[in-house]
């Protein structure tokens, strides 16, 4: 609580301090913060929009990593249980901001590359769909390292002027305007594992069209090379 309480202080100083000075700032949006920029903090009851005389100009301001921020902390699998912390995130935001015509910027969302392709696409796609349904001003930024390497989030090197994983780019460019991109079959194919233990992976072959086979109560995903990380081999128990 007294975090809270600081950090709603601090808010509401900041607020009236941008005010005060006339001007743009008189009329200019403001975009406020919650501890960690966590949407679980500014969706409670300890949470205070600051008061503003400027009428409609604060916007709440959030970060998410649907699966993990760091190396240490990042799930390789896009889980069911992920899926719907995205859709309780929402649902929150619905109550607290969206259903009074509050918008939400989430300015940081993404994934670090070694999380497997087609879980990241899949994630994203799942998360733009919330972002994209009807009574939601939400706005979003992509978190992009400025070196790219396959442990972070770098997806454009600004010194050679060249995109990383363009799927999982265009993925949430065609998400924002409602379309789904089209990942070709031979991308999905040379994407999907032999054998995992991730869902949404299976699934986006099994729908493209890529062969599924059942053996020992484990499916795995026929005719496509690869082996086991540190030559463990992980099979899907169904």
């Amino acid at each position: 609580k007294k975090d809270y309480a600081i950090l709603n202080e601090y808010n509401q100083l900041i607020v009236d301090t941008i005010r005060s000075t006339g001007g743009n700032n008189a009329n200019r949006f403001i975009m406020v913060e919650g501890l960690t920029s966590k949407w679980q903090y500014i969706t409670n009851n300890l949470f205070k929009m600051p008061k503003d005389k400027t009428k409609d100009k604060l916007i709440p301001i959030i970060h998410h990593y649907p699966m993990g921020a760091t190396v240490q902390d990042c799930r390789k699998c896009y889980t069911e249980g992920t899926k719907e912390i995205i859709k309780k995130e929402f649902a929150d935001l619905d109550k607290v901001y969206f259903s009074k015509h509050i918008p939400v910027y989430v300015s940081e969302v993404g994934h670090i590359r070694n999380i497997p392709i087609l879980e990241r696409i899949n994630c994203m796609k799942d998360f733009m769909s919330e972002v994209k349904k009807n009574g939601r001003s939400c706005a979003v930024s992509m978190h992009c390292d400025p070196v790219p390497k396959d442990d972070n989030f770098g997806y454009y090197d600004s010194f050679n002027l060249k995109w990383f994983d363009t799927e999982y780019i265009d993925t949430i460019l065609y998400a924002a305007e409602g379309k789904e991109y089209p990942l070709s079959a031979n991308f999905i194919k040379k994407n999907a594992p032999s054998w995992t233990t991730c869902g949404s992976a299976r699934n986006t072959a099994h729908k493209a069209g890529g062969p599924l086979h059942m053996e020992n109560n484990a499916i795995y995903l026929s005719s496509l090379g690869g082996s086991g990380e540190n030559g463990r081999n992980c099979h899907l128990i169904e």
